[in-house]
C-alpha cells in the first residue's frame, strides 16, 4: 500500500486533509436500493479501506450511513488506531446505545464518536449518555437547514483532527 502515500495527509491549513471514499458497480451504483445494505467491495479494497483508516485521524459518515448500516467505524489492521467516527446527524436520529460502534468501543478496538447535531437539538439524555461513553457532540448552527461543512472541517482541525476519511 505504499503506493498510497503520496496521496495521504500532510496538512497545514485550517481544515483537515479529506479522502473520499466510496464503492460503486460497474453500472455506477453504490446501492442495490434506497436504504439498501449491498455488498459491492471485494477482498483487495476491503484491505485498502483498512489501510486508509489506519492513516486517519478522524471517519465521517451521514446519519442515513449510521442508521442503515450501523457500521463500525474502526480499523481492523492489528496494532492500528482507529479514526474517530463522526457523524452528522443534525437532530440526533441515531442512538449509540445499544450500536455496534459502542459495543466495538467497549471491547477496545473502536472509539466512541463524536455526533455533529444542530444547536436547536434537545435530545439531553442521548447527549449525556453518549459523553458518559468517551464520545462528544459537536454543536453547529444549521445553514438552510444543513451543516456548514466548511465550518465544521475547521471545528474538526480544532479539536485536533488532522486528516479525515469520508465514506
Amino acid at each position: 500500500m505504499d503506493f498510497l502515500n503520496s496521496y495521504l495527509p500532510t496538512t497545514i491549513q485550517d481544515r483537515p486533509f479529506v479522502t473520499l471514499t466510496y464503492a460503486q458497480s460497474l453500472d455506477s451504483r453504490i446501492s442495490s436500493g434506497i436504504g439498501q445494505r449491498t455488498a459491492i467491495s471485494h477482498a483487495e479494497t476491503k484491505e485498502m479501506t483498512q489501510y486508509l483508516r489506519s492513516q486517519h485521524d478522524g471517519i465521517l459518515v451521514g446519519v442515513n450511513t449510521a442508521l442503515s448500516d450501523d457500521p463500525g467505524l474502526n480499523c481492523k489492521l492489528s496494532l492500528a488506531q482507529s479514526p474517530r467516527p463522526i457523524i452528522i446527524d443534525p437532530h440526533f436520529k441515531w442512538d449509540y446505545c445499544g450500536s455496534k460502534m459502542e459495543r466495538l468501543a467497549l471491547e477496545g478496538v473502536g472509539q466512541a464518536p463524536w455526533i455533529v447535531i444542530s444547536t436547536e437539538c434537545c435530545e439531553h439524555s442521548k447527549v449525556e449518555y453518549l459523553r458518559s461513553k468517551g464520545g462528544n457532540v459537536i454543536e453547529m448552527e444549521l445553514n438552510n437547514g444543513s451543516i456548514d461543512l466548511r465550518l465544521l472541517f475547521t471545528r474538526l482541525k480544532q479539536l485536533g483532527i488532522d486528516s479525515l476519511m469520508c465514506n
